[in-house]
């Protein structure tokens, strides 16, 4: 049980250092993280390929690589819910349905920051098909978030 304990206190952690960074950034550069996000989502990219995720792959569908990120994301007991949903454009809108951090951060948290769960998502997008993205506010609500990810095609 305190294993338990010690591993929601880190991720809890986790996610609030995310969302000062994105705070700080906002106050040193006067707009939202999203454009430093821009530029960190290749890293994340990069570390994705390098840590070999089971079943992530870019030989598999933007879903099935999608779905392998939620399980994950969902067998940590954080999130209870989410789910991508392609828009007419280059566009996603990844939503975040059922979140434990929801209730203990979001009323902090309501505009000019990104969901880390959105962040993960947009370097999954990003690594399979290796195109630029970008990623708008999160919409937070008291039971999660929705945030808008948009791919930008290279010229090939």
């Amino acid at each position: 049980m305190k294993k338990s304990r010690e591993i929601h206190s880190a991720a809890f952690l986790f996610h609030l250092t995310i969302y000062a960074y994105q705070e700080s950034c906002k106050n040193m550069v006067g707009s939202g993280s999203r454009a430093i996000l821009t530029y960190a989502i290749p890293y994340l990219t990069e570390m994705l390929k390098h840590l070999e995720i089971p079943g992530l792959s870019q030989a598999k569908s933007m879903d099935e690589n999608i779905s392998i990120y939620l399980s994950l994301v969902k067998e940590s007991g954080y999130v209870m819910d989410a789910g991508l949903i392609r828009n007419r454009d280059n566009s996603y809108t990844f939503e975040v349905k059922k979140c434990k951090f929801a209730s203990m951060g979001h009323d902090i948290f309501k505009e000019g920051h990104i969901c880390p769960f959105a962040i993960l998502a947009a370097a999954v997008i990003s690594y399979k098909t290796g195109d630029q993205i970008s990623i708008g506010d999160s919409i937070f609500n008291n039971m999660g978030s929705k945030t808008l990810i948009t791919v930008h095609e290279r010229k090939r």
